[in-house]
């Protein structure tokens, strides 16, 4: 569920990109500043995961992941409500905090799932999903958003993230450092 949450998050981070002209038309914004909302999005990401990752230790992680994972399907939402330029920048930032959550919290999660013997194969196919991510996030955006609309991907992730936010209710998350054999 973790795995799945990290995959549909990340391939909202690119997904803007390829719907640029579109809404620069939409919003009458200069081609100049097309690219900000990504830069705070990604700057309010690398800001937050500091910020979570100190958290995931101190409380909670199923509430910090259910924040996160919440942060990110609101500015989702945001997003796809978008009708202006300031408020799809601030749409951007709540997903850029959302996912500067899912990430850490997520790894953090996953490495206690998982024994460190095989850890290293799971952060390799990590490592491959995230970037199948990225591709299927922009292949939305550049596939379907032009038929559907470019509001349609955002609300279509966000919707199987909503999912994702209710099943993680259910989920019981591994305590701290329950698959280390030192600590059992």
């Amino acid at each position: 569920l973790v795995m799945l949450l990290l995959f549909v998050s990340i391939a909202c981070a690119n997904m803007l990109i390829p719907s640029y002209g579109v809404i620069r038309i939409e919003f009458n914004i200069p081609e100049a500043l097309i690219a900000i909302p990504d830069s705070f999005f990604l700057l309010t990401s690398a800001t937050f995961a500091l910020i979570w990752g100190y958290y995931t230790d101190r409380i909670d992680r199923t509430k910090v992941i259910i924040a996160g994972a919440f942060s990110w399907t609101f500015g989702m939402i945001l997003t796809g409500f978008s009708t202006n330029f300031l408020l799809l920048l601030i749409s951007r930032m709540v997903s850029g905090i959302g996912l500067g959550c899912v990430i850490p919290v997520g790894y953090s999660i996953i490495s206690d799932a998982i024994p460190p013997d095989e850890r290293s194969g799971w952060f390799g196919t990590l490592a491959v999903l995230s970037s199948i991510s990225n591709g299927v996030g922009q292949g939305l955006s550049s596939f379907i958003g032009p038929i559907l609309g470019w509001r349609f991907p955002f609300f279509f992730l966000s919707g199987i993230s909503t999912g994702i936010v209710v099943l993680l209710f259910f989920v019981k998350i591994p305590q701290r450092g329950a698959s280390e054999n030192e600590l059992l």
